[in-house]
């Protein structure tokens, strides 16, 4: 699966497999985004405002401890996997699924509209994998820019 973040519906998803007693044990879950600083660094999962960070919190820890999968079953960006993630999930068979929700500005995945590193053909875009994107200067605005905490980590 991959899957977007932040989605505050994480908890009562992990709530309706308890309830139901869904066994998860075989899921794997890549997320679809996260973020980085100026420098390229992506946020770590220790960071409260990552992305990461709330999926293992709202999703994955909140499933029954006998039908949750493996830790390392739940990817998310690194500095040390960005250069093999598509690889990674590729290596699974592929997604089955993929949820995601447009940003702000229409971007998924913080694929902005206009972002330089996802310029080309169309037949040039499918075969590009993952990578740090340029933020439009309106997501990157925002009240709610996460820009505003990174100093935190």
């Amino acid at each position: 699966m991959i899957m977007p973040n932040p989605w505050p519906g994480y908890t009562k998803l992990a709530h309706m497999l308890n309830r139901a007693r869904v066994n998860c044990r075989q899921l794997y879950t890549f997320n679809m985004d996260e973020y980085a600083d100026e420098q390229g660094r992506i946020a770590p999962e220790s960071w409260e405002f990552g992305f990461g960070h709330a999926f293992k919190k709202y999703f994955w820890a909140q499933l029954d401890a006998k039908f949750r999968p493996p830790e390392k079953q739940v990817i998310g960006f690194t500095d040390k996997n960005l250069p093999v993630y598509g690889r990674m999930l590729a290596d699974l068979g592929g997604a089955d699924i993929c949820y995601s929700g447009p940003g702000w500005t229409g971007h998924l995945a913080f694929i902005e509209p206009d972002a330089p590193e996802f310029s080309g053909t169309l037949a040039e875009w499918k075969q590009m994998g993952p990578r740090i994107s340029t933020l439009s200067p309106f997501t990157n605005r925002s009240k709610f820019s996460p820009r505003l905490f990174w100093d935190e980590w």
